[in-house]
């Protein structure tokens, strides 16, 4: 087997591997209100469970994050890391700023209208 075929098996590989992640997604956004249909709770202790489980996997992101922060600071240079989070940081200020904008002044699908 030369080196392009196993290049392009690997490529059909995560291809497929992506599709399915999609799917996947498709039906758990799709079957989501089925859910919380089936819950026979009142709305504030849904609410509730919801606010405790989401802080605790923003909680576990967040220790995530700082451990693979840490270790690549260990791993290569500090300049290297510090590029790779401001360009992260920017992508994610840009974003933010699109939001505000788009709440603050409203969507406009031509450049120049107001």
């Amino acid at each position: 087997m030369s080196a392009t075929q196993i290049m392009v098996r690997a490529g059909a590989v995560r291809r497929a591997r992506g599709d399915l992640l999609i799917l996947a997604s498709d039906v758990a956004f799709s079957t989501a209100g089925y859910f919380a249909r089936l819950i026979q709770q009142d709305v504030w202790t849904v609410l509730f469970w919801r606010g405790i489980f989401g802080g605790v996997f923003v909680a576990a992101c967040s220790t995530i994050s700082t451990i693979c922060f840490v270790n690549a600071l260990r791993l290569t240079t500090v300049a290297d890391v510090n590029i790779i989070d401001a360009t992260e940081l920017r992508r994610r200020s840009v974003s933010m700023l699109a939001v505000v904008a788009d709440l603050i002044f409203g969507r406009s699908d031509e450049v120049g209208s107001a």
